[in-house]
C-alpha cells in the first residue's frame, strides 16, 4: 500500500470476486487478466482525466483499490508501459535537495520535478501544555565533576586545563573540575581528566600521591613528573566527584660540616601478617591508617631525601588475592607493569644520589607458592639481609639509597 496525502492506492492478487463496486471517491476494480509485472498503473479522475496517483504494479495483481476522501467523483484506472513520475508517486520517490532555510523554515526542492516540501526548524521552546506556559529550554552546559583538594600544611596545588604543563591555568587552588584533555572544557562523560602539580613549601617534605589518597571513581593516577616539575599528576577517566588528600610533613635537615644541607624525610616500615608483605611510606597519615586496618608498624626503616635526580616509583597489583606493592627506580619497569595491569601510584620517594645508605633488595621465590604476596623485601640492615639469604631468599643488590643520618 502506498500513501500520498489522503489518497490510498493498493494492488493485489485474486480474491475480490471480480466485483466492481464503487461509491463516489473510493472503490476497487477487478481485472480478468493479471496486471503485468512492472506495468505502470495510473489512477485518473473520471471527470477531467487528470492523473491523481501512479504506482508500478506488482507481479500477478488482479485488482486495484483506491480511496481519496478529498475527491468528488469516482476514478478510472488504466495500465500501460512507462516510468513512474515523482510528481504522482510517494513523497520519498522525489529527489530532494539539501534544502534552504529562511525564517525558521527549511524548504526542500525535488531536483527532478520541482516539487517542494517544507519543514520547521526545531527550536528550544517547548510547546505549552494545558494550564502551563511554554518554557524556554536553555542548553545545559557540562560542568564536569567537582574535584576538591584537601590540603595539609605546607602544600598548595596548581591546576592545568589540558596536558600542556608549560604554564598552570590556575594556581593555589583548593578545587577544580574534570576536563577534556584536548579542549580543556569541563567533561562529565567519564573520559575527563584532572591535571595538577603539588607545590611543596620549604621546610616540608611530601611523599607523593597514591591512588589511596583519592576518594571517588576514576581509572588511574598517573605520575607525569619531570625534573623541572616534580609532583605532577594526572587523574584519568573521572566518573564521579573526587576528594584528593594532599598531606606533607615538616622535614628534618641533614647534618655535616658543609654549608649545603640535604632536606630529608623518615621512611616508615609496616608488615601485613595476612599476606607477608612489607610496605614503606613517608606519609604518617597513611602509616596510621594501615595500622588501624591490621598492619603491624615496624618503625623507621631509613632516611630518604625529599627530592633527588632518582625517583623511586610505587605500584600496586590488585589482581593478587591479597594485593601486592612493588617499588623500582626504573621508569621502564614501572611503565611495563602498568601496561600489563598494575596500578601506577607515582613517585613514592627519592633515592639518595650520593648513595649514602644502600637498601638491599631481596626476592622470595617461594612466596606465591606459599600463598603470600610479599615477594620482594627491602632493608638497610646487613644482618637482616644475610638472615633472609640463609632462608632461601635471592639477593638482588641495592634497590635504591637512603641518606646517611
Amino acid at each position: 500500500m502506498s500513501i500520498k496525502g489522503a489518497t490510498v492506492f493498493a494492488a493485489g492478487c485474486r480474491g475480490m470476486g471480480y466485483i466492481t463496486p464503487a461509491s463516489g471517491s473510493q472503490g476497487y476494480k477487478a481485472y480478468t487478466g493479471n496486471l503485468g509485472n512492472g506495468k505502470l498503473v495510473s489512477v485518473k479522475s473520471s471527470s477531467n482525466g487528470a492523473i491523481i496517483y501512479q504506482a508500478v504494479a506488482p507481479k500477478g495483481a488482479s485488482y486495484v483499490f483506491y480511496s481519496s476522501p478529498e475527491a468528488t467523483s469516482s476514478y478510472a484506472i488504466s495500465t500501460g508501459a512507462g516510468s513512474l513520475s515523482c510528481q504522482y508517486g510517494n513523497a520519498w520517490t522525489h529527489s530532494w535537495n539539501d534544502g534552504s532555510e529562511a525564517d525558521g523554515v527549511i524548504t526542500f526542492t525535488c531536483t527532478t520535478c520541482g516539487a517542494t516540501q517544507t519543514q520547521s526548524v526545531l527550536t528550544a521552546t517547548d510547546t505549552a501544555c494545558e494550564g502551563h506556559e511554554a518554557v524556554e529550554q536553555d542548553a545545559v552546559a557540562d560542568e564536569g565533576y567537582a574535584v576538591s583538594f584537601n590540603l595539609g600544611e605546607g602544600v598548595t596545588v596548581n591546576v592545568y586545563h589540558t596536558q600542556d604543563y608549560a604554564t598552570a591555568t590556575e594556581t593555589g587552588v583548593t578545587s577544580a573540575v574534570s576536563r577534556n584533555s584536548d579542549t580543556g572544557e569541563p567533561d562529565s562523560t567519564g573520559d575527563g581528566q584532572v591535571n595538577f602539580t603539588v607545590v611543596v613549601a620549604d621546610g616540608y617534605s611530601f611523599p607523593g600521591l597514591s591512588a589511596n589518597d583519592i576518594a571517588g571513581t576514576f581509572k588511574n593516577l598517573k605520575d607525569v613528573s619531570t625534573k623541572d616539575l616534580p609532583f605532577t599528576y594526572r587523574i584519568t577517566k573521572v566518573q564521579s566527584d573526587l576528594t584528593v588528600n594532599v598531606a606533607a610533613s615538616k622535614s628534618g635537615q641533614g647534618t655535616g660540616d658543609d654549608a649545603d644541607t640535604t632536606e630529608t624525610q623518615v621512611m616508615y616500615r609496616l608488615y601485613n601478617p595476612n599476606s607477608g608483605e612489607h610496605f614503606y611510606t613517608a606519609n604518617a597519615a597513611e602509616r596510621d591508617n594501615l595500622v588501624t586496618v591490621g598492619w603491624s608498624y615496624e618503625g623507621e626503616a631509613w632516611v630518604a631525601p625529599v627530592s633527588s635526580e632518582t625517583p623511586v616509583y610505587r605500584l600496586y597489583n590488585s589482581h593478587e588475592a591479597l594485593g601486592d606493592h612493588h617499588y623500582t627506580t626504573s621508569k621502564e619497569e614501572y611503565d611495563y607493569l602498568v601496561s600489563i595491569g598494575w596500578t601506577g601510584e607515582g613517585i613514592g620517594w627519592y633515592s639518595d644520589d650520593a648513595q649514602g645508605v644502600g637498601l638491599h633488595r631481596l626476592y622470595n621465590p617461594n612466596a606465591y607458592t606459599m600463598g603470600l604476596t610479599g615477594a620482594h623485601h627491602y632493608t638497610a640492615s646487613e644482618e637482616e639481609m644475610e638472615n633472609l639469604v640463609s632462608q632461601g631468599w635471592q639477593y638482588e643488590e641495592f634497590g635504591w639509597y637512603g641518606v646517611v643520618a
